[in-house]
C-alpha cells in the first residue's frame, strides 16, 4: 500500500490579515536556536533526482497575454533551477538536478500526474476546478507518494496556482520595463516564483513546515509575503541543518 501526502504554502496578504498571516517585521527572530520542521518522515533512497518543469501548452490570444504566459513560464523555469541550486548547496551534496523542460498534459488525477517516475512541476491553471481543488488563497502544493514500510518517497510533483497566481522574478521587476510594469500590476496577485519553489521543493525533500512562532526566518513556515517588492530565498540555519540531517545517511 502506498500513502499520498500533500504539503502546501499559504499565501500572507498585504493588506489585512489574512490565513496565516507572517509575523510582523518588528518580532525579531532568534538566530541562536534551530528549529525542527515537522518532516513527513520520508525521503528520497537514492540521490541525486531529477525534476522537470511542465513545458507551456497554453496561450492567452492577444500581445500582454502571450508575454504574461511565456514571462511566467520562463520564471518557473529559472526558478525551479535556483530552487535546486539553494537546496543543493544547503545540504553539501547533490540531492536535485534539473532538467529542464517536458512535454507532459494537464494531469486528471495526482495518481495521473505522478505517474511515470518524472518529477514535474505543474502549472495548473485549472485550480479550483480540477482535482486539486483546495483554496484560492494556498499558492502551490507538493504531493508525494510514500511507500508503506519505510516510508520513503516514490514519486512526487508540484502544482503551481497559475489560476489566482502570477509566478514572476520579484528581485528583477526593478529592471523591467515600464510597460511591462503596468501588465504585471493589472494582473493576477503576484508572487516570486523562486521563492514558492525553493519551499515547494523543500516539502518535496521531506522537509515539513517550521513553526512560525519561533523560525520566521525559515523558508520552510508554511506563509509567505506576496507582491512586487517581496521574496524569501536565503536558507535559514535551520533549514540547512534539517536537510543536512534527513539526507546525511543516503547514498
Amino acid at each position: 500500500m502506498r500513502f499520498l501526502c500533500f504539503l502546501s504554502i499559504l499565501l500572507s496578504l498585504l493588506t489585512g490579515c489574512g490565513p496565516g498571516e507572517i509575523l510582523s517585521p518588528e518580532i525579531i527572530p532568534s538566530d541562536t536556536q534551530l528549529c525542527r520542521d515537522d518532516s513527513i518522515g520520508a525521503r528520497w533512497p537514492k540521490i541525486p533526482v531529477k525534476i522537470y518543469v511542465q513545458k507551456a501548452n497554453r496561450l492567452i490570444h492577444n500581445v500582454n497575454g502571450v508575454f504574461m504566459d511565456f514571462a511566467e513560464h520562463e520564471s518557473i523555469v529559472d526558478g525551479t533551477e535556483l530552487a535546486v541550486n539553494a537546496w543543493n548547496a544547503a545540504a553539501g551534496r547533490q540531492l536535485l538536478t534539473f532538467g529542464g523542460l517536458i512535454d507532459r498534459p494537464q494531469p486528471f488525477s495526482a495518481s495521473d500526474a505522478l505517474s511515470g517516475g518524472d518529477l514535474i512541476v505543474y502549472l495548473q491553471s485549472d485550480w479550483m476546478g480540477s482535482f486539486i481543488n483546495k483554496p484560492t488563497n494556498i499558492l502551490a502544493i507538493a504531493y508525494l507518494y510514500t511507500g508503506n514500510g519505510d516510508r520513503t518517497i516514490e514519486e512526487s510533483g508540484i502544482f503551481m496556482n497559475t489560476q489566482t497566481y502570477y509566478f514572476y522574478d520579484t528581485v528583477r521587476y526593478e529592471a523591467m520595463p515600464d510597460e511591462y510594469k503596468g501588465m504585471l500590476r493589472g494582473t493576477r496577485m503576484i508572487a516570486d516564483s523562486a521563492t514558492v519553489l525553493i519551499h515547494e521543493i523543500g516539502h518535496l525533500l521531506g522537509l515539513g513546515h517550521t513553526p512560525i512562532e519561533s523560525c520566521t526566518e525559515s523558508v520552510m513556515v508554511p506563509t509567505v509575503r506576496i507582491g512586487l517588492h517581496h521574496s524569501k530565498r536565503n536558507l535559514a540555519k535551520t533549514d540547512i541543518a534539517n536537510i543536512r540531517e534527513l539526507y546525511e545517511d543516503v547514498p
